[in-house]
């Protein structure tokens, strides 16, 4: 005999077809639900490329519907629209004429039975409305191949809708889209970009910097994954499943027979594809109802024969209530055990099978009871609790907060470019004739005399000069002559002097020793080399020295433990040994210089600073109020060392709270109801307000914290 009275609940599954379309790409997805729409998933799903825009739409559908019902083995009738926003006209929520006629020939050719379409940005809102439970408040983009779309959104309300063609990059018409939109609307400081075709676009988006005249600072960027909008897709779907009733006849059912009488019936009448919608505070639907719109209606909903159905009404819950959910899990398993234990020889006395399924019943309820507790049970409490807050400035010495010294040796090399200039050449040579009109006496001129010729050019005598003296009377003076070689002073052209040039002669006075070219100058040449200066070395040294502080600052900082605060200005830097490969004044390009570096460095611990400005802040502090390291936050505002002495000037902010920690709090607050936590929150932590959101499927049980510590999150303020 049939011993298990619960068969009735086994479930029976229908198949839908859920299409994604855009401008040049599409996916099909294999939904099922069970025979009263309480859940709807994804079996399988198939991506496509549109071969020509929208032109051959049917021939790509089915194709990669006829992939899918190989994959699965199954065939399907209803089929169910998720578009764009863009396909839609924004005043009659309608799809526009263009998409709508490709949409009806689909359905015609496939012989499909079409329930809606829903827009993809309104059901992934509902989607992030009921897993967050709060409305969004962010601009949300839709980017397709020719087409860009920008919502704002307050708090789930609808502010604003702008479609634009693209004309350029995505992040041009992007920006030049909320300028436009800048100028009458503030926009929020988040922005969600579902996905799109071009996954650099979402890159783009994440990298860009944006203008200050949009944003008063860079707005925070979340980008959609694809499973998340087609899980937000489905759930829209299945919610409109769960509101709308699915098995009841509809007028257009009983007039299906005059449709069919007609060879055009099928386009004669207006295809319907009704929409999802967003959030309760979003928008209101349009007037119109689903049928008017567009000819069907989801589940079989007629103007003619019921109340028209509001965009509320279709917001309900998309799944039953976790109460509804739990029992009927429970009394499926046990329907199950039930079937199993009556098949079972000991079994088969039917008083044992009753009282063993009465207890096997009543565990099962416990258990269910259980885990509703451990996943559908949570609060959030949010406490403002008294404090002070503090902040000193003080200097502290070495021996206060403990500085500790080291030292690390390393080597460092570093190349610099040669800046030296060094002129080259040969100097200028030729023979002069010195001309002596003295009639008292005869020169003498050693070797390197100097003889001064035009322009502070100088000359040496190549060797010693010995002259007599003039002859004849004052009145006919003969002056005497020799010759001598001359050398330039200096190298260059420049002492390339003319034949008949005068020089005077060294330190000879007045006119009586004069010197004269009877031939020109030649040989004087010069040349600018690049060579090695002392500059070079001295930058070469700059440059080994900052390396040697880089390497404090990276290497030794990172050697250090965690709880380490390296002191960079304290750093020393000395240069023991060092070596160029190329000397002051040798022509080159560049030197090379190698060191050896001894790196003194000062680092104090956190904790033990810490604890010093702690001393120094707790005289402050009120009674009743306790202050943390964690709480405590400092910044070390200069760092000087005189005459041997290390001060360290520092700038310190600390909050004083209460005693108990978030932990201990919670554990006191586990179980209690609504009113025994305000007195908790005002008697024993001198809470100045406490608000609190408690969640369960039993309106009985929300004035009761939940019995588990982890379900309850408790957020503190401090004023």
């Amino acid at each position: 005999m049939n011993l298990n009275p619960f068969s009735f609940l086994k479930k029976t599954s229908k198949g839908f077809i859920g299409l994604l379309l855009r401008e040049n790409d599409g996916v099909i997805m294999y939904l099922e639900s069970d025979s009263d729409s309480s859940n709807l998933v994804k079996i399988d799903s198939e991506k496509f490329t549109l071969t020509n825009r929208w032109d051959h739409l049917a021939d790509d559908v089915d194709d990669a519907l006829y992939k899918l019902e190989v994959r699965t083995k199954k065939t399907f009738d209803d089929i169910i629209f998720f578009v764009y926003s863009h396909l839609v006209e924004p005043e009659t929520h309608e799809l526009k004429k263009q998409h709508l006629s490709s949409i009806k020939n689909l359905v015609k050719s496939m012989e499909l039975k079409p329930m809606g379409f829903i827009e993809v940005h309104e059901a992934y809102l509902k989607y992030l409305f009921d897993k967050d439970h709060q409305g969004l408040t962010a601009l949300l983009i839709e980017s397709d191949r020719t087409n860009l779309t920008v919502f704002i959104y307050q708090s789930g309300k609808l502010i604003a809708q702008v479609s634009t063609m693209r004309k350029k990059s995505f992040l041009h018409d992007l920006n030049e889209t909320l300028a436009s939109i800048k100028e009458s609307h503030v926009l929020p400081s988040r922005i969600v970009m579902l996905p799109s075709t071009d996954h650099q676009e979402g890159a783009d988006l994440v990298e860009h910097t944006w203008d200050d005249r949009l944003f008063n600072h860079q707005p925070s960027i979340t980008l959609a994954t694809e499973d998340n909008m087609i899980n937000g897709l489905i759930y829209a779907f299945a919610t409109q499943m769960q509101t709308v009733p699915m098995d009841r006849p509809t007028q257009r059912q009983e007039n299906k027979s005059e449709l069919e009488g007609s060879e055009d019936g099928d386009l004669d009448e207006e295809l319907a594809l009704d929409q999802s919608t967003n959030i309760p505070e979003a928008r209101s639907a349009p007037t119109s109802t689903i049928s008017e719109r567009m000819g069907f209606e989801i589940g079989g909903v007629d103007r003619e024969d019921s109340e028209e159905v509001s965009r509320s009404e279709l917001l309900k819950p998309a799944f039953r209530n976790p109460v509804e959910s739990l029992v009927r899990s429970a009394l499926l398993k046990f329907s199950e055990i039930s079937t199993h234990l009556s098949k079972l020889k000991v079994f088969r006395s039917r008083r044992l099978f009753i009282h063993s399924s009465i207890i096997i019943g009543i565990l099962l309820i416990l258990i269910g009871a259980f885990l509703m507790e451990l996943n559908l049970h949570t609060a959030v409490i949010t406490m403002t609790l008294p404090s002070q807050k503090l902040e000193i400035s003080k200097s502290f010495d070495a021996t206060a907060v403990d500085i500790l010294v080291a030292t690390e040796t390393a080597k460092f090399d570093t190349r610099v470019a040669a800046t030296g200039i060094k002129n080259i050449g040969q100097p200028a040579k030729g023979t002069v004739t010195i001309y002596n009109s003295s009639l008292s006496q005869g020169k003498n001129f050693s070797k390197g005399t100097v003889i001064n010729g035009p322009g502070n050019l100088s000359f040496t005598l190549d060797a010693d000069v010995k002259i007599a003296s003039a002859s004849g009377d004052a009145a006919d003076i003969v002056s005497s002559t020799v010759k001598s070689a001359v050398t330039a002073s200096v190298i260059g052209p420049e002492s390339n002097l003319a034949s008949g040039t005068k020089f005077s002669v060294a330190d000879e006075s007045g006119s009586s020793v004069i010197a004269k070219n009877d031939g020109s100058f030649t040989g004087g040449t010069k040349t600018q080399i690049q060579v090695v200066s002392d500059k070079d070395i001295a930058k070469s040294e700059e440059q080994i020295k900052e390396k040697a502080r880089q390497f404090a600052k990276d290497k030794v900082a990172k050697s250090l433990t965690s709880d380490a605060l390296l002191l960079s200005s304290l750093t020393g830097i000395e240069i023991q040994s060092k070596n160029a490969d190329k000397a002051v004044g040798t022509e080159a390009e560049s030197v090379t210089v190698k060191a050896e570096v001894v790196v003194t460095y000062s680092y104090v611990s956190k904790e033990k600073l810490k604890l010093s400005l702690i001393k120094v802040l707790l005289p402050k502090v009120q009674k009743g109020l306790v202050v943390e390291s964690k709480n405590l936050s400092y910044k070390i505002l200069s760092v000087t060392n005189k005459n041997g002495v290390t001060q360290l000037l520092i700038k310190a902010t600390v909050r004083a709270v209460p005693p108990d920690g978030e932990k201990e709090m919670i554990s006191s607050m586990v179980g209690k109801t609504t009113s025994a936590l305000q007195e908790l929150a005002k008697d024993r932590y001198h809470a100045q307000s406490v608000e609190f959101v408690v969640e369960h499927p039993i309106a009985l049980f929300k004035n009761i914290l939940p019995p588990f510590s982890n379900n309850i999150k408790l957020r503190l303020l401090y004023p």
